[in-house]
């Protein structure tokens, strides 16, 4: 059930419960009303609040408290001097005022469990309560449905039902619209998803750079990337993804090639990997460290031979989803890593090497675009028996021009923990993470690695160590460290044979 059929649902209940010919149902009345429109708009319009700080707590609350006690006392003092028949009893007058001071108080008890369990106070989320609980307050008190010619609680009720009847016609027509053009299927008819669409696009169109800011931030892509403005750019021609992936399946295989000794490149890129990885913590000591990455020689080895087992696509994808904002060496890049798109039944790629794919991601990584993929490979031992691969590709271009390609990139991937991620090229190992907190606009993800080159049976290190760190947000960019070390990995440290 998306948005859209809860609008609907809620409507129809509270269509319902207005038109019930009791007399404390009408007294009910605005409470109904009230919760109704709050609800709708938390369901169907897309909604944040940025409001980071105790000071926007007492921004809101502090007129906010004042005008609750003042109309309180007003009202009490009010029925005390004039009170007929047909005047509500003073619990539904003051309904609206014991919600609002109930929601306060229940904001106060979150704080204190908050410092009380040690966690940072979220005070976006806490301060989002605070305006919908005075927005509820202040709906009820100004009762904007006073100005309407409505006669009756029956009239209401009409209204609410062919407002709920309009929903479910427009909630129809979006479904069939996203049923033959979205690619994901699961919310086709989110209004939600529409808002998305409509805030990317008006954030774009009239510069409104703070709402697209705030976008980028609180919204997680839950809609397929040809729904939404391409910026950056978005290929759609899948030559480029197979021809890739049969160059990034050659690069593998190369790896696995036995010298005249019987040692592989492989061999040597994962012991590599576990000296830079132990060599690095001290180099790391004011950065991002690597102690996070827990791996041996062996597991790495595995996996570049394939995994037996199906890769946990989410698991290693998932946290990376989204825009990051970082600087690689001295230029500021825009990644962004667009959702995953899986495919049942799997599909065969085009090509030399037997290959079937059963997930891809598209990603821009500033000065380029690139495709990551989980392919299963018939397994060298046995043609009979497949393995899981991550295999991916990066086509360099100029200016974001995708026809001005400068230069091809294949890379495999291997997975060593949630959000965790280890990328090899003909050249360059990169070891990347996902940090995160339970604010995920303070998620930050680390990239750190080394330039390499095999000469002689011998891995040695061709330039600085480095490190990028990049942020949700685009005014948090973190500067691009390097560090000297040495690096020499030969055959005779390799312990396989």
């Amino acid at each position: 059930m998306d948005c859209c059929d809860g609008s609907v649902i809620l409507l129809l209940i509270a269509s319902c419960a207005v038109s019930i010919r009791f007399r404390m149902f009408r007294f009910l009345t605005p409470l109904i009303l009230s919760g109704v429109i709050i609800a709708e708009a938390l369901i169907n319009i897309p909604f944040f609040v940025s409001m980071v700080g105790a000071k926007w707590l007492f921004v809101l609350w502090g007129p906010g408290l004042s005008l609750i006690i003042y109309s309180t006392y007003k009202k009490i003092k009010g029925m005390a001097i004039e009170h007929t028949g047909d005047y509500p009893p003073l619990i539904f007058v003051l309904a609206g005022h014991g919600i609002a001071l109930a929601g306060f108080f229940s904001i106060l008890l979150l704080i204190y469990q908050q410092v009380k369990s040690g966690q940072a106070i979220d005070w976006p989320r806490i301060n989002a309560y605070g305006v919908v609980v005075l927005s509820f307050y202040l709906l009820f008190e100004i009762a904007p449905w006073r100005l309407l010619p409505i006669r009756s609680p029956k009239d209401i009720a009409c209204i609410l039902l062919l407002v709920a009847v309009g929903l479910f016609v427009l909630r129809g027509g979006m479904w069939c619209y996203g049923l033959f053009n979205a690619s994901v299927k699961e919310r086709p008819g989110s209004f939600r998803l529409k808002g998305l669409i409509y805030s990317e696009e008006l954030a774009s169109g009239w510069r409104f750079n703070r709402l697209k800011e705030l976008t980028d931030q609180y919204w997680r892509y839950i809609v397929h990337p040809l729904m939404v403005k391409q910026e950056p750019p978005f290929v759609r021609n899948e030559a480029f993804l197979w021809d890739g992936l049969q160059k990034a399946e050659d690069f593998r295989q190369s790896l696995l090639v036995p010298d005249e000794n019987g040692f592989t490149r492989a061999e040597l890129i994962a012991m590599a990997i576990v000296e830079f990885k132990n060599s690095a913590e001290m180099l790391l000591e004011d950065h991002v460290s690597l102690k996070r990455f827990k791996f041996d020689a062996y597991d790495l080895l595995e996996q570049i031979n394939g995994n037996e087992f199906e890769i946990d696509s989410k698991g290693a994808f998932d946290e990376f989803i989204g825009r990051w904002y970082g600087i690689w060496d001295k230029s500021p890049v825009n990644h962004h890593w667009r959702p995953l798109e899986y495919f049942e039944p799997v599909l065969t790629i085009p090509g030399e090497n037997s290959m079937q794919l059963r997930m891809r991601q598209y990603c821009w990584i500033g000065d380029g675009f690139g495709w990551n993929a989980i392919a299963s490979i018939p397994s060298a031992a046995d043609a009979n028996k497949t393995k899981e691969n991550i295999l991916g590709i990066v086509y360099h271009v100029k200016d974001k021009k995708v026809d001005s390609i400068t230069g091809i990139r294949p890379h495999i991937g291997l997975v060593v923990g949630y959000g965790q991620l280890i990328w090899i090229t003909d050249g360059e190992i990169f070891l990347e993470e996902v940090i995160t907190y339970k604010n995920k606009s303070h998620n930050y993800y680390a990239i750190t690695g080394f330039n390499y080159i095999i000469d002689n049976n011998t891995l040695m290190n061709n330039g600085d160590l480095f490190q990028a760190v990049y942020s949700r947000l685009a005014k948090n960019r973190t500067a691009f460290f390097k560090s000297n070390f040495k690096l020499s990995i030969s055959v005779d440290a390799v312990p396989y044979n």
